[in-house]
């Protein structure tokens, strides 16, 4: 106690909650949205994700996670994940293999960084999002597509 004090006392105050202090039902009907901007992608040629939305629901007493992203050029994909695993500072997230929620091997984690943030974070398995039209998309594990770094927005976002 006195050492983090004493470095408050320097400016050096951790600002984020502890993710064990964040209550996950306070996620639910929550909705978080990354635009990565032309300066960012240019940056980081290997990433295909340009903006991703996700919306957290409880589902069966547990979170539900339902990700809409987009990849340079314009198609839209989209996948879900039963997160009943607790894990460290979030949920790991089984991805549905199929419309009853059948989960299969593929996982990501929701990192719960603060009230306003979290973070999916794809460093597995890697996962697979599909499009209206049954087109497949696949993100590899880690590197550009590793971590996702989202802020909170209206719910009515991800509503539709």
């Amino acid at each position: 106690m006195f050492v983090r004090l004493l470095l408050c006392a320097f400016g050096i105050c951790a600002s984020a909650v502890p993710a064990a202090a964040l209550d996950v039902s306070a996620f639910y009907e929550s909705c978080f949205i990354r635009n990565y901007d032309a300066a960012h992608l240019e940056k980081h040629p290997g990433q295909r994700v340009a903006a991703m939305q996700v919306e957290i629901i409880e589902w069966e007493a547990s979170p539900f996670v339902r990700i809409d992203y987009a990849v340079r050029g314009g198609a839209n994909y989209r996948l879900a994940g039963d997160c009943y695993d607790e894990i460290s500072g979030g949920y790991l997230c089984h991805l549905c293999a199929d419309d009853s929620c059948q989960t299969g091997e593929e996982t990501f984690k929701v990192m719960l960084k603060n009230a306003d943030a979290i973070t999916i974070v794809n460093d597995t398995t890697g996962v697979t999002g599909e499009n209206d039209g049954g087109e497949r998309d696949h993100l590899d594990a880690g590197g550009e597509h590793g971590a996702f770094a989202l802020t909170r927005t209206a719910y009515s976002v991800c509503e539709n």
